[in-house]
């Protein structure tokens, strides 16, 4: 006689037994995915974080670029500027004597007044000594160029040629004198060229109190 097998696991029940099989198994494998994906979200974060930061300073947060040179100016020697001349010597801080065709020739720096220290007609003003010693160190066995400007006189009352001092391509000896403190800003009759830069080299020194702004000195007041 022959025993009775088992019974034959339905359509149903076979499922059942592949579902409790494969479900953990792909449970598991998703998981480790997750798992993986969370591995790799932190480094891409931060780097997407840099990017969008790099973006930023592009567009315009940036912080606006320092125009001005090491030497206090913010300007540039044109190619109309004469030169170069030796200077033979220095009068005081705004007058200057350079020789030009081999004849010595009295110069007066254009838009700027610095204390007086050799006019016959006044004492010693305050921080001219300085001035004058500031000059002397700038301008001394140098050569220059003469930038003449069309809205002033080639000559003052004095017979002084009036120009703009430049030492190189960026040092403008006028402008460096009063963004030092060495001498005011200065317009004689009409406005000239570099009228705005000088004003703000004068605000630059006074607000830095330097030279002559100084309370130490003149506080501003050279008389």
């Amino acid at each position: 006689m022959v025993a009775n097998s088992a019974p034959k696991a339905s359509p149903e029940d076979y499922l059942r037994r592949h579902a409790q099989q494969v479900i953990p198994s792909r449970l598991c494998c998703r998981q480790a995915l997750t798992n993986r994906m969370s591995a790799w979200r932190a480094p891409f974060a931060a780097l997407l974080s840099v990017l969008l930061l790099a973006g930023c300073t592009e567009t315009g947060t940036a912080p606006a670029p320092n125009t001005a040179h090491e030497n206090g100016t913010n300007v540039s020697r044109p190619s109309s500027a004469e030169g170069p001349f030796r200077v033979t010597s220095v009068t005081d801080g705004d007058t200057i004597l350079v020789t030009i065709n081999g004849k010595s020739t009295p110069v007066r720096l254009i838009g700027i007044d610095s204390p007086e220290v050799t006019d016959p007609r006044k004492p010693v003003q305050c921080f001219g000594q300085e001035a004058s010693r500031r000059a002397h160190e700038l301008l001394d066995g140098t050569q220059v160029w003469l930038e003449y400007d069309p809205s002033q006189a080639r000559r003052d009352r004095y017979g002084r040629t009036l120009a703009y001092v430049w030492l190189n391509d960026t040092e403008l000896v006028n402008q460096r004198l009063v963004n030092e403190g060495y001498a005011h800003e200065y317009t004689y009759a009409a406005p000239y060229k570099y009228q705005d830069a000088f004003r703000d080299a004068e605000q630059a020194a006074r607000t830095a109190q330097r030279g002559l702004w100084s309370p130490t000195t003149c506080a501003g007041n050279t008389n």
